[in-house]
């Protein structure tokens, strides 16, 4: 089934926009017939359900949906209908790939389905965590509170995002640059000195680590298609590889590894944790169902299944500060934050001020990692290029003292 946008006449002569959901265009305005009305316009903006989860996968970022959250959440509390709320947000917003998911989810508010089976059909857009609060809220008459604990959480991560991007790029920028000059120096500086040099090396041998930058520059310089076209199978397949699920997850559990990383994302992934918890808890999403789709954002080696064992745990009675301490995988500071919770009466808000806590334990990490970087990074390059340079430069000093020698002994 397709979505369509239309424009049509009454009976009275009054024009009446809107969008539907049919097979075909034919089939759009056979509807629009069957309901007494004469189309003047009907356009398709969004496509099969699976075929537009894929179009919007990678498009609409996390701002796209905070500022959706906020903006439903305004027109809600204010008492504007779902309809009226998406069919204004759709006319406003730029994003054609979200204009084309707020049409269909109009069309299927018209059609009487609950916004929250509206959303699961774009999963791949909006997941779990959305999907749950949204189904929440609609159970518990809520939905203006659950859009705005959504906004406010799609921003934390948004500028959490921001922070670690931003602190990324320095090093990203200086090795991509400093890539691309190694594969320069291979391409046009080393095959004209390396005949020379290899000739040379008859009656002058040359260091192992020499001829091997020496021969790769002659093969690279002799089979550039080859290797361009090398180089960018790899760089797409590596791209594409870390942007799918499994490579993300493959990239975390190797970080994980490393001391300092290690500890950034141990943090990283337990202030989104007690963030989700916190909104599904506020929310009003039973704690079973909370634990479950909580236990979903840590998705590091040593917290998984972890969701599997809060929810038959917390089932059988025990407190949810035990079953953390029985892990042995979360801090103690947590534990006894949650034990806190429990026995106030004030879980969610304990949550919230916990993850606020490591949210800005990873602001202060990545503010100390920005500091330390750029002398590390500047140490590296200059190894990599003292390493090109005495690799070229070494042997023909070495040959020309050779060769004053053997004049001066002449």
């Amino acid at each position: 089934m397709a979505v369509f946008k239309y424009k049509a006449k009454e009976e009275k002569g009054k024009i009446k926009e809107g969008v539907l959901v049919a097979a075909s265009k034919k089939e759009a305005g056979a509807q629009l017939k069957a309901d007494q009305l004469s189309p003047l316009f009907v356009k398709e903006v969004g496509g099969e359900t699976e075929k537009q989860s894929f179009l919007t996968r990678k498009k609409i970022s996390l701002i796209d949906k905070a500022d959706l959250c906020r903006y439903l959440a305004t027109m809600i509390n204010a008492g504007l209908a779902l309809t009226e709320a998406v069919e204004a947000i759709s006319a406003e917003t730029k994003n054609p790939t979200m204009r084309k998911v707020l049409d269909d989810l109009q069309a299927a508010l018209q059609n009487g389905q609950p916004l929250s089976e509206a959303f699961a059909k774009h999963s791949a857009v909006f997941d779990e965590i959305f999907l749950t609060l949204v189904k929440a809220g609609e159970k518990s008459g809520t939905l203006g509170k659950t859009f705005e604990y959504l906004g406010n959480q799609l921003y934390s991560d948004y500028e959490l995002n921001s922070k670690v991007k931003s602190t990324l790029a320095y090093p990203t920028v200086i090795v991509l640059t400093s890539g691309g000059l190694g594969v320069a120096m291979l391409v046009f500086v080393v095959p004209k000195i390396a005949p020379i040099l290899l000739n040379l090396h008859r009656e002058f041998p040359l260091p192992a680590y020499t001829l091997f930058i020496l021969r790769s520059g002659l093969f690279i310089s002799q089979n550039l298609l080859l290797f361009f076209g090398g180089l960018f199978i790899l760089i797409a397949g590596l791209v594409s590889g870390l942007t799918r699920p499994a490579g993300k997850k493959l990239l975390g559990n190797l970080l994980a590894r490393i001391p300092f990383f290690g500890q950034l994302l141990i943090k990283l992934a337990l202030g989104r944790f007690n963030r989700t918890l916190s909104t599904l808890l506020k929310s009003g999403v039973p704690i079973i169902d909370a634990l479950r789709v909580a236990s979903s954002t840590l998705n590091l080696p040593q917290y998984k299944n972890i969701g599997n064992v809060f929810a038959e745990e917390v089932e059988k009675g025990i407190a949810l500060s035990q079953v953390l301490k029985k892990t042995k995988t979360f801090p103690s500071i947590m534990v006894r934050m949650v034990s806190t919770g429990e026995k106030t009466g004030a879980l969610d808000k304990l949550l919230l001020d916990l993850a606020r806590f490591y949210e800005e334990e990873v602001s202060d990490a990545l503010k100390t990692l920005t500091s330390v970087i750029e002398p590390i990074m500047m140490l590296l390059i200059g190894i990599g290029v003292g390493v090109m340079v005495i690799s070229v430069i070494a042997p023909i000093y070495s040959f020309v003292g050779s060769l004053s020698k053997s004049l001066s002994s002449n």
